[in-house]
């Protein structure tokens, strides 16, 4: 369609006099249109980059500078970053295409770095969005007269007096809002990297959480917890039942468990591992396995046999549109459960 659109446009169709032109007119129609626009936008890009090539054989350096290096402001909301990456594929492609551009391995590697920290920022982004809404749903657990013992106490601090274990922290995302909420947080993670980061961030900004690398199977404490915040974890372990009974032995009687994860569905397979990883590369490829999600009756059932039982059950929407993340009826995919120790 786009070889056709240009080959009718008589600017185009003066300079296609041989066979030559004619073949590079159809490999430039053939650079993938990531954005989706499919409007003359990607048209006019497409017959820029044609008469381009037509006219010094190569792209030129000061228009490739333009409309890479820009794309450099890793800065911006979930959709921008979106566009960001799908621009940047773009030109990734160009680069891979022989003998259009000069210093080849350059914008290579130029064009990949770009899109590896926009992807960066982008999980970041979106990791972001579901602290926000997953502290907002630890603050009204006054609400439920289940949890009485929890209820707010001062409105500044209202987790104030609470215990809490961020169990695979990473670099404190919801360790250091719980804290800022009042909370005494204990965040741990297996990685050694993502604990320095993450206790180097709250010296930064002057917060009181006890950082420790380890899991919960290897934890070596005393202390136990009036809450545990198992957050996007349990679908990477290799042993949950295991992992699972591990994080019981640290949960105070009548203490909490929230466990947000991902179903075992068909749709979570399409859209948190097709979607997420290979399409919208929100996150890096094999990030997720789907023999390791857990569906709610499976979670329901391990915990169950650790004296922990089902209080809550909600799903977890993100809005592309709106760029934030809701509570829903809907399980297929994320979905956030809180357990009682009895």
């Amino acid at each position: 369609l786009n070889f056709r659109n240009l080959t009718d446009d008589l600017s185009i169709n003066k300079l296609l006099t041989n066979e030559f032109r004619i073949k590079l007119l159809w490999d430039v129609c053939r650079i993938p249109d990531f954005q989706k626009l499919f409007n003359d936008t990607y048209l006019q890009l497409l017959k820029t980059i044609f008469l381009l090539l037509v006219k010094n054989n190569q792209i030129p350096k000061p228009w490739l500078e333009k409309n890479i290096l820009g794309l450099q402001k890793f800065n911006g909301g979930i959709e921008e970053l979106s566009l960001k990456i799908s621009q940047i594929r773009t030109w990734t492609y160009i680069s891979n295409h022989q003998n259009w551009i000069d210093n080849e391995k350059y914008w290579q590697e130029t064009t990949q770095d770009i899109e590896n920290n926009l992807s960066d920022k982008l999980h970041e982004g979106l990791i972001n969005r579901f602290v926000d809404s997953t502290s907002k749903y630890f603050i009204n657990l006054h609400n439920d007269d289940k949890s009485s013992e929890f209820k707010i106490k001062n409105k500044n601090k209202p987790l104030s007096g609470i215990n809490i274990l961020d169990i695979g922290c990473g670099g404190g995302l919801l360790s250091e809002p719980m804290c800022r909420l009042g909370a005494n947080v204990t965040g741990i993670d297996a990685s050694t990297k993502n604990v320095k980061i993450s206790k180097l961030h709250a010296k930064k900004d002057n917060l009181k959480i006890n950082y420790i690398c380890s899991s919960p199977e290897k934890l070596k404490i005393s202390k136990k917890f009036d809450v545990i915040l198992n957050m996007e974890i349990v679908e990477h372990v290799e042993d949950i039942s295991f992992f699972l009974k591990s994080c019981s032995k640290l949960l105070n009687k009548n203490g909490l468990m929230f466990v947000a994860t991902i179903n075992k569905t068909l749709k979570s397979y399409v859209f948190a591992i097709v979607g997420a990883e290979y399409v919208l590369r929100w996150l890096p490829i094999g990030t997720h396995d789907w023999e390791k999600f857990v569906k709610p009756e499976e979670l329901k059932e391990i915990l169950s046999k650790n004296n922990l039982f089902l209080k809550k059950l909600d799903g977890m929407h993100f809005n592309i549109i709106k760029d934030e993340w809701s509570i829903t009826n809907d399980l297929s995919i994320n979905y956030i459960a809180k357990f009682l120790k009895n």
